[in-house]
């Protein structure tokens, strides 16, 4: 039985890789897996639940190849630089991640986040190993340590999020506002504390 499942499942990840989520068709996947629409439907309630299956595995996969990247003793510009210049690489490149900004999806995709725990232990291992890495490099005097790990987090993902509001930012800006955006929160990150707007007001 967890046989037709892992087919269902490869098929839906096909599937969605090649043509999106808005494109893709629970027939298709049916079909391409070898058994019948009724077999979907005792392992998935909806394409919405198959996809975001198939969408949490890719972003997994994603970010242990992302943490698999970061040597904390690289240059911290570089390291940064690239990795969060990957990120918005590979979202941007693979139809499965982009539909992060499928604004029809994302409210429903984001629920489902929230109750899935899985995902929710992959973003723990994930935020705790950069936590200690950010840690590292504050104690080493590589960045600023009037901030802490959540915080210096966040920077680094708004410039993935960005990307989001590329119609209310202006779209003839992307990808250069990303990689300027990048930029700023990296010198700011590496300036003295004293140096900051925000601790001079």
């Amino acid at each position: 039985m967890e046989d037709k499942k892992e087919l269902i499942f490869h098929a839906a990840r096909e599937l969605f890789a090649r043509k999106g989520y808005k494109e893709t068709n629970i027939p298709e996947i049916t079909t391409l897996a070898g058994v019948g629409v009724g077999t979907f439907y005792n392992y998935y309630a909806s394409k919405d639940e198959i996809f975001f299956e198939v969408f949490t595995r890719e972003n997994e996969m994603t970010k242990k190849e992302m943490m698999a990247s970061i040597d904390p003793d690289e240059d911290l510009h570089v390291t940064l630089t690239r990795m969060m210049v990957r990120s918005r690489d590979v979202i941007s490149s693979n139809l499965i991640l982009r539909e992060w900004y499928n604004r029809d999806l994302f409210s429903r995709m984001e629920k489902w986040f929230q109750e899935d725990k899985s995902n929710e232990r992959m973003n723990e291992i994930l935020q705790t190993y950069l936590s200690e890495v950010i840690l590292k490099w504050q104690q080493e005097g590589k960045i600023r340590s009037d901030l802490d790990a959540g915080m210096i987090l966040a920077l680094f993902n708004s410039t993935i999020y960005v990307d989001m509001h590329k119609t209310e930012l202006g779209i003839q800006f992307f990808p250069q506002l990303t990689y300027h955006l990048l930029d700023f929160i990296i010198k700011g990150l590496t300036s003295s504390p004293e140096q900051s707007i925000i601790a001079k007001e």
